[in-house]
């Protein structure tokens, strides 16, 4: 059925209402746990039943007789490669999941983008979006394809291991990422209703945005086993009384999902950073801190190293860095426990992170960060 313009900024502002509770997407998002798996069944049904309209799409751009790729990319969003005759490509990222409020996110993405292009971070060029469904039956958008390896791919298979220049090169971007003043805190808002106006920090204080959700997660947490019902108490414990710490946080612009198969290399150097669905304002450090939760300890110096190249960080790093750690590590386990994801067998279980951050609040074992 066709929506008026003001009944679908109606559903936009319902969709930030909903965004405004959550801390981690992945692991908030409204619908019920059990109802998720066939949400993302369907999405892959519909995936490929959209391969067809996703060439057409995005013929303008890449010439007749397109053809479009799945790729095994997006939760809630299909990712298509669209290539035409000429050799000329692009991605083509769709909305599927409709619940998930892609429109507001590929908005938010839109608004992001075109700040981060004049403040030189490396980022993909936006060329198209509908996210009021006139050219297709899913919101998308439309991405300058750049033809580079992530730095997931460069990665030794057996230990993670990357070359040290390039872990340099990702700490000094990531440090010239945070120099970008926010305003507010927390997940990403826009004024639906302007095309002008930047986004916002969803909160007023980083601790409201930090805290939110901690006890929900911290119980699914529980009922997946990650943690014992007297971790929960002290882990709960341990974050609340921090608070201090997190008050007088800077607002600064944050990638939100910082891992290596969201960045882009031509083996000398960061040439892009890809998918600001989960950017945020909020303290630098908790950016570093979601990148640690991806990668071995023996790389952070390495990253950290590039990092202080460019930028300081404070006296209280090693503390607010674990602390931050240790929320991400929690949200993800929840996450994990909401999409059924398991462990791959043979390898550590992903929610030993709450562990090694307890640990080293706690003084049982450090790691060497910077310096």
């Amino acid at each position: 059925m066709m929506q008026t313009e003001g009944e679908f900024l109606n559903r936009l502002d319902s969709i930030q209402q909903d965004r405004r509770s959550y801390f981690n997407i992945k692991a908030d998002i409204t619908e019920a746990a059990a109802s998720l798996s066939k949400l993302l069944s369907e999405k892959n049904e519909k995936s490929v039943q959209f391969e067809a309209d996703a060439a057409s799409l995005c013929e303008l751009f890449t010439g007749p007789k397109s053809k479009a790729s799945l790729l095994p990319d997006g939760t809630f969003h299909a990712v298509y490669q669209v290539r035409g005759d000429s050799g000329k490509g692009v991605i083509l990222r769709v909305g599927i999941v409709e619940s998930a409020g892609s429109s507001l996110s590929f908005l938010v993405e839109e608004r992001l983008i075109s700040h981060l292009v004049k403040s030189g971070v490396p980022v993909p060029e936006m060329l198209d979006i509908d996210i009021m469904c006139n050219k297709a039956s899913y919101p998308f958008v439309i991405m300058e394809e750049m033809r580079y390896p992530t730095l997931k791919s460069l990665e030794h298979p057996a230990n993670q291991a990357l070359p040290p220049h390039l872990l340099k090169a990702l700490g000094r971007i990531t440090a010239q990422l945070h120099f970008l003043q926010g305003e507010g805190y927390g997940l990403l808002n826009v004024n639906i209703r302007s095309d002008f106006e930047p986004p916002v920090g969803m909160h007023a204080l980083w601790e409201d945005y930090l805290l939110l959700r901690l006890e929900d997660h911290l119980e699914l947490c529980r009922a997946a086993e990650a943690i014992t019902a007297v971790e929960q108490k002290n882990i709960y414990d341990l974050l609340i009384q921090a608070a201090p710490l997190y008050h007088n946080a800077p607002s600064r612009l944050l990638h939100g999902d910082l891992g290596h198969h969201n960045v882009l290399t031509n083996e000398e150097r960061i040439t892009a950073l890809l998918d600001w669905e989960d950017a945020l304002y909020g303290d630098p450090i908790f950016d570093i801190a979601g990148w640690a939760t991806f990668n071995r300890p023996e790389a952070y110096p390495i990253f950290l190293q590039g990092y202080l190249e460019e930028a300081e960080l404070p006296d209280e790093f090693d503390r607010l860095f674990w602390l931050y750690y240790l929320r991400i590590a929690i949200s993800k386990t929840a996450h994990r426990r909401r999409f059924g994801i398991k462990d791959p067998p043979g390898r550590p279980p992903a929610s030993m992170r709450i562990q090694r951050a307890m640990d080293h609040l706690n003084g049982k074992t450090r790691t060497r960060l910077a310096g």
